[in-house]
């Protein structure tokens, strides 16, 4: 198995998760790799992703494990010899099994507001015991605790840099920041989300998934 790391950057940002899928399984076969499928009534290319990112999000880290026999280097070379840049591969590593989506549980973020001041929206969160933030879902509203899905939270040169979690309790950047507007009785302004790094989180704290999946080196 190949486990890669791949960019997301660009117009690429807006393609659906769907057919980022579909756009690999494309050039899988544009590269002439043989990658072997699953089995049962509807077989399906063994490409497992770590999870879906939201439309219009770039991302520096989001990761891949290709089923297949070759090595790291020939996989990633490759392929990139059929991907356009805003999609490249940027590490790749042979694994004997791997499921990133288990261990991908937090996620760093660049948000550049288009407008407002990002200092004055972080000030004092991480010492709230409580954050309810608000969303509409399907056309219903939402409230949710938050806080403790917060991991690190500051702002310089009107960004805000946020480390929060990611998978099964998911916190979703722009939600977090729209509501950090409005607490500070900002208006909510445009802004550009860029995922920076992922992490798994325990009680031993944060550990960055490249040093994990590819080492230290």
């Amino acid at each position: 198995m190949v486990i890669c790391k791949y960019v997301r950057l660009g117009h690429a940002a807006y393609m659906p998760h769907v057919d980022t899928i579909r756009f690999f399984g494309m050039a899988v076969r544009r590269a002439g790799i043989n990658i072997r499928f699953s089995e049962g009534f509807n077989p399906h290319m063994q490409l497992f992703f770590a999870g879906p990112p939201p439309v219009g999000m770039e991302s520096e880290c989001e990761y891949m494990v290709a089923d297949c026999d070759l090595s790291a280097e020939c996989f990633m070379e490759r392929m990139n010899a059929t991907l356009p840049d805003a999609l490249r591969i940027v590490k790749a590593g042979n694994v004997e099994k791997c499921n990133v989506a288990a261990i991908a549980n937090a996620a760093a973020y660049e948000i550049t507001l288009k407008g407002g001041d990002a200092e004055r929206a972080v000030d004092g969160i991480l010492q709230r015991r409580e954050l309810i933030i608000e969303y509409t879902v399907k056309g219903k509203p939402v409230q949710k605790e938050v806080r403790s899905l917060i991991y690190d939270l500051k702002a310089a040169d009107n960004k805000i840099y946020a480390v929060l979690s990611y998978g099964n309790s998911n916190l979703r950047a722009e939600r977090l920041a729209k509501n950090l507007l409005k607490i500070s009785s900002q208006p909510v302004y445009d802004m550009d989300i860029l995922k920076k790094m992922m992490y798994n989180y325990t009680n031993a704290g944060l550990t960055d998934l490249d040093s994990i999946l590819f080492g230290k080196g």
